[in-house]
């Protein structure tokens, strides 16, 4: 019932009396992504503070991967409005998609969900995505995103979520610069281009990412 449901309400409310059931949880997460596609959705999420929900539920079933999922995914729909980013920087989302990835580090969907909704976040400010290079909790997160990248190097989905996101963070300078300093982005960008020659959104970004991040390196 859950899932099928057509009202934001009435999915906030069952996440709200079952926040210890993971696959309630995930089912609510998962209806909250599709409902947020369409922008009044969105700003009744927001209105009923919808997306501490989806942060709490990240936090309180960490360990299942199905919750986590459903949890980045709906947290990455909602990056495309300013008051939600200022929420995910207080609460340093960021920071905890990094903390999933590597706990979820075997799962492609994960990381792929993960990176997506990283770079949603990054693409709406360069101060939230500067949490990506500070020392906080967890320690550095960016070699942690380039491992568990490296771990599914071969899955093209993965892969696209990757260039975007590396792109993305190659036109930030602070966030540039840090990257440029891992030779790993460089040889994963390159082996993009080489495993998926054909797929012009993965050559595209992962060639501008490799100039981008080139010319901060050899400054």
């Amino acid at each position: 019932a859950v899932v099928s449901t057509q009202s934001t309400g009435d999915v906030l409310a069952a996440l709200r009396a079952y926040p210890n059931d993971p696959e309630i949880c995930s089912k609510c997460c998962g209806a909250l992504w599709v409902l947020t596609t369409c922008d009044n959705n969105t700003d009744i999420l927001i209105e009923e503070c919808g997306l501490q929900d989806i942060i709490g539920v990240m936090r309180n079933h960490r360990d299942s991967e199905e919750v986590v999922e459903g949890a980045v995914q709906a947290l990455w729909s909602l990056t495309t409005e300013d008051e939600n980013i200022e929420i995910m920087k207080e609460q340093n989302v960021v920071g905890m998609i990094v903390q999933a990835m590597e706990r979820h580090i075997a799962s492609p969907r994960v990381v792929k969900s993960s990176c997506q909704t990283i770079e949603g976040i990054v693409d709406a400010g360069e101060d939230v995505g500067m949490q990506l290079i500070s020392a906080g909790e967890g320690g550095p997160k960016i070699p942690i995103i380039l491992k568990a990248l490296q771990q599914h190097d071969s899955n093209q989905e993965v892969v696209e979520a990757m260039c975007e996101l590396m792109c993305t963070m190659s036109e930030q300078d602070n966030l540039a610069e840090e990257l440029a300093s891992y030779p790993l982005v460089f040889t994963l960008l390159q082996s993009a281009i080489s495993e998926f020659p054909r797929i012009e959104e993965i050559t595209e970004r992962a060639s501008m990412a490799i100039e981008s991040l080139r010319a901060v390196r050899d400054v």
